[in-house]
């Protein structure tokens, strides 16, 4: 519905209607795309010169709900997550016990997370496809309960005082970096010693080769993933011999170069996976494909190949001049960076 007018760098795209465009010409001649810092955005929105600001953290959104002059958006999240990946070699292969996941997932309060530092815009997830309808039917949920993970931890033999967990987020994406203090600290009221690194971007593949501060021995990092629009964005991540399966992504190491493999990595697996992977690959029928997938997610709820932690909601605000925004679908599926449906904007004048 735009054709691409002008970029000026760190300012602005610019955009005319295109009168030919087959859905029919837009309402708004011109279209521009602020490059602008948060701060700078939120303040020209109240001041009537943007009419859009994509997008808000949570913490401003209780005082923007009080300026009568815009709208908050928000678009429930079925479509990300943020987790944790882990490193199935460390602490002698203690995460490829599926009840050390269960238990480290009990002693976590995500949900305080989700009150604090997502300002309760947002969700705690079980599985990969939690809060979609793929997702597990019988699902369990690792709600906060210390007493039930002393219990697993107890039943591996796991004495905490004896295990040290250690954690890491890169720069970027602060609300789900945020979670790891919050976990350092029940995890340590559970008796562990955690420790918490945050380094740059540039150094992730350094640390995750075992090249860090932590050596080979760090337990997880950040995760920013999630089934999107089509579930069968999982299916490389739980395929055994995939270079992306879980297990294999995350041994400390670079691949073999004769190989191409890394030497004595493993795979995440399940005996039921090979044949509903194959399946899911092939299933065209849609409730069928459905049942297929629940399966799989209730493999996943059980042990948890990466952990899921909370779904975030993706948050805009608008002037209320704008109108024709549709925020649930433009964001809902996790394409909040794109612009849904931009010709069906128009600027209210007030007349």
């Amino acid at each position: 519905p735009y054709k691409f007018v002008q970029y000026e760098a760190d300012q602005f795209i610019e955009y005319e209607r295109y009168d030919d465009y087959w859905g029919g010409a837009p309402a708004p001649d011109r279209m521009f795309m602020e490059i602008s810092t948060a701060e700078v955005a939120i303040v020209k929105l109240q001041r009537g010169e943007l009419h859009l600001v994509n997008p808000i953290v949570a913490t401003e959104v209780a005082r923007l709900q009080e300026d009568m002059s815009l709208e908050v958006l928000v678009a429930e999240n079925s479509a990300q997550w943020y987790g944790m990946e882990m490193n199935y070699f460390t602490n002698d292969g203690l995460w490829q016990d599926p009840r050390a996941k269960q238990a480290f997932l009990y002693s976590i309060d995500r949900q305080g997370y989700v009150d604090s530092i997502l300002q309760g815009q947002g969700v705690v997830r079980h599985s990969f496809f939690d809060g979609t309808a793929y997702a597990c039917p019988t699902m369990v949920e690792y709600n906060y309960d210390p007493d039930r993970a002393a219990e697993l931890w107890a039943e591996i033999g796991v004495n905490p005082a004896d295990v040290t967990i250690d954690m890491m987020s890169w720069l970027g994406l602060n609300a789900r970096r945020d979670y790891l203090p919050i976990a350092q600290e029940f995890l340590r009221a559970q008796g562990f010693l955690v420790n918490v690194d945050f380094i740059d971007n540039s150094l992730i593949t350094d640390y995750v080769q075992g090249n860090g501060p932590r050596g080979e021995d760090w337990d997880f990092h950040v995760l920013l993933f999630g089934p999107g629009a089509d579930p069968g964005v999982i299916l490389p991540f739980i395929t055994e011999g995939s270079g992306a399966n879980w297990g294999y992504r995350s041994w400390p190491e670079a691949p073999n170069a004769e190989t191409g493999r890394k030497d004595n990595a493993v795979d995440f697996t399940h005996p039921d996976l090979p044949a509903l992977i194959e399946a899911a690959r092939v299933e065209t029928d849609d409730a069928a494909r459905t049942a297929i997938y629940q399966q799989i997610d209730c493999i996943w709820n059980e042990y948890h190949p990466a952990f899921a932690t909370a779904s975030p909601s993706f948050l805009a605000a608008r002037s209320q001049m704008l109108q024709g925004t549709d925020w649930q679908n433009n964001a809902g599926l996790g394409f909040w960076l794109r612009m849904y449906r931009p010709g069906d904007l128009w600027v209210w004048d007030g007349s």
